[in-house]
């Protein structure tokens, strides 16, 4: 298990669809929505339609009103954390998506 964090959301998308995507093979993606350069819809947009990325992308985002997370949800995330985001939550994606067992 690896983490790599990126400086905006451009630079995440280039990545991960790119050749260093190929070789990462990425399975998890935490998607901050208020990025610069390229924010959280738009990037998730981007990873959704790659033919490279095939990992699971989850929102996360300190706006916690309904309307607000069904916006995420509805640009690609399969879900939506709320800031701030605790180890506990972390460790309940990585069993979820089957990157960590019990």
């Amino acid at each position: 298990l690896s983490c790599e964090t990126f400086e905006n959301g451009k630079e995440a998308v280039d990545v991960l669809t790119g050749a260093a995507g190929q070789l990462l093979r990425c399975r998890l993606v935490l998607m901050d929505k208020e990025m610069p350069v390229m924010d959280g819809y738009a990037a998730t947009q981007a990873l959704r339609t790659s033919p490279v990325f095939r990992g699971h992308i989850v929102g996360v985002t300190g706006n916690a009103m309904d309307f607000q997370i069904a916006e995420f949800i509805r640009n690609g995330v399969e879900e939506v954390l709320t800031k701030p985001v605790r180890r506990e939550h972390i460790e309940r994606l990585l069993h979820q998506y089957g990157l960590l067992s019990y």
